[in-house]
């Protein structure tokens, strides 16, 4: 009933029964998360991250632990962000196999969505640390998966210097081109890189416009240029800013999760975003 009432826009009601379920069922975390849910979107931020701190995978699927970690994120609460992530990382350990097919069918998220998850946070914190002793122990550890990429980008996103990653975008979309294979998700990472190396607007401009995408592409990828176009008037002042960064909060209204902030090199732009984000959230004060 109170997802029911939520889908509708009953925001009353929906509040009004989660917190009856709650009280009847106090140990199910998946009504828990309902009714954080619900807080949050009230602008009741403490009383909703009280609710979420109850709430841990394997306990609540996976899908719904990285879903409060993406509010944790936006609420800049780091360390719950990585509580929410470390139970599904130990469960990677325990089946030993990292490879995408083999965790899906197991509700699992990707590998490689999971770790984007513990950049981010990991940025966030200005500490790599545990990131890295992750990423080593899951090369030492797991199999199938691409473990030397990933250390590769981590330095990258440590040291600020993301020039090798770019040479790697590029070879990919060359031998993805040959297997006519869509190349549109590392076309429009080049063109995220283009923003922060390119030192020509226009040129930065056009690379990011002129990715064509193809009906089978992420559909959201053309949200991501709209950001990345804000991102690029940010950068030099211009006030088609403020143009794109509306029509993108439009489409992303909770903006995006931690790992397409990773992927698209936005972890900087974002955290203006944030800023305006938390503001509007917040019921005013009377």
């Amino acid at each position: 009933m109170g997802i029911e009432a939520m889908r509708r826009g009953d925001t009353d009601l929906a509040l009004k029964k989660f917190q009856e379920a709650t009280l009847l069922f106090p140990d199910s975390q998946m009504i828990r998360f309902s009714l954080a849910q619900e807080q949050l979107s009230r602008g009741e931020v403490e009383n909703a991250f009280q609710n979420f701190d109850l709430c841990s995978f394997p306990n609540l699927p996976a899908i719904w632990t990285l879903a409060q970690a993406r509010y944790a994120y936006l609420w800049n609460f780091t360390e719950r962000g990585l509580s929410c992530i470390r139970p599904i990382f130990k469960a990677y350990f325990d089946l030993k196999i990292a490879d995408d097919h083999f965790l899906y069918t197991r509700g699992l998220p990707f590998f490689g969505q999971t770790w984007n998850y513990m950049v981010c946070f990991a940025w966030m914190k200005r500490d790599f640390s545990e990131a890295k002793q992750i990423i080593n122990d899951a090369a030492k550890k797991l199999t199938d998966y691409d473990f030397e990429g990933q250390k590769n980008f981590l330095t990258c996103v440590e040291n600020s210097n993301f020039v090798p990653f770019a040479e790697k975008v590029r070879s990919s979309i060359q031998e993805y081109s040959k297997q006519n294979w869509p190349v549109s998700f590392q076309a429009m990472q080049l063109a995220g890189l283009g923003v922060d190396v390119e030192r020509d607007f226009s040129s930065a401009e056009t690379a990011i416009r002129s990715i064509q995408l193809k009906q089978n592409d992420f559909p959201w990828l053309e949200d991501v240029r709209t950001i990345l176009l804000a991102k690029l008037n940010h950068k030099y002042g211009r006030p088609d800013e403020e143009k794109h960064k509306q029509q993108f909060l439009q489409k992303q209204k909770l903006l995006f999760e931690p790992d397409h902030v990773v992927s698209f090199f936005l972890l900087e732009y974002q955290e203006l975003l944030k800023q305006d984000y938390q503001k509007s959230a917040r019921p005013p004060t009377r």
